[in-house]
């Protein structure tokens, strides 16, 4: 990237940055970790006569083995609920990978002049929404 005086990275982060849960706390450190390294670096690279730049990516909550396979994270919760936990969660707040990952494209063509920027993958009224189902379910239980 230097040697031709362009480039983009797009880093990968989540959720657990900034909303830590008990017994994640590796997940969690590690989430952190990227937009803290990627916010330093995207610094450095400013300072920097090529045109490179780097945002943090959020995608959402997805389906994944951390949200489908219970033994993921043992000491979290018990497998029963784990899955409903998750399956309620993934309803009302998740994310499609695939949509999600379509708002990664702005950051990576040549006319991209953010840097440093964390944006997210996933629908902000959205999330308020299902974290309002959510909850009214859960009481419902």
């Amino acid at each position: 990237m230097i040697q031709q005086k362009y480039g983009r990275i797009v880093t990968l982060s989540g959720g657990g940055a900034n909303r830590p849960l008990t017994h994640m706390t590796t997940y969690s450190a590690a989430k952190g970790g990227v937009v803290a390294f990627s916010k330093c670096f995207a610094m450095e690279l400013a300072e920097q006569t090529e045109d490179i730049k780097l945002n943090i990516f959020q995608p959402g909550m997805i389906r994944t083995d951390l949200t489908t396979k219970p033994d993921v994270v043992p000491e979290w919760m018990d497998e029963e609920k784990v899955v409903k936990m998750a399956d309620l969660a993934l309803k009302y707040m998740g994310s499609d990978i695939t949509e999600a990952t379509r708002k990664v494209i702005p950051f990576v063509l040549p006319s991209c002049k953010a840097n440093g920027k964390l944006f997210s993958g996933f629908s902000l009224l959205k999330l308020i929404r299902g974290a309002m189902k959510l909850k009214k379910m859960k009481k419902r239980q």
